[in-house]
């Protein structure tokens, strides 16, 4: 499990809840970051982007089959989980 908080948040319109499941995909069309994560609701609604730290390193490991997820926690941080094919 990696903690870290959620990058871009004020850009979207949804804002996830505590506790929620959170869906991260991989977004290499973001011009000015290729290992961009993006972070989703279950349905799709776009919350915002793990920090290009954490992207970079997550976004390999994604490339190479691996999933994650996330959900916030009642302190305000991203919890996010590694998910190995």
């Amino acid at each position: 499990m990696l903690t870290t908080h959620l990058a871009n948040a004020d850009r979207f319109e949804h804002r996830p809840k505590v506790g929620q499941r959170l869906v991260l995909r991989r977004d290499p069309s973001r011009a000015f970051d290729p290992a961009a994560v993006a972070v989703e609701t279950e349905e799709g609604q776009r919350v915002g982007y793990l920090p290009p730290a954490q992207a970079g390193v997550l976004s390999r490991l994604m490339d190479h089959g691996a999933s994650a997820s996330a959900q916030l926690s009642d302190t305000g941080k991203l919890q996010v989980f590694l998910h190995l094919a």
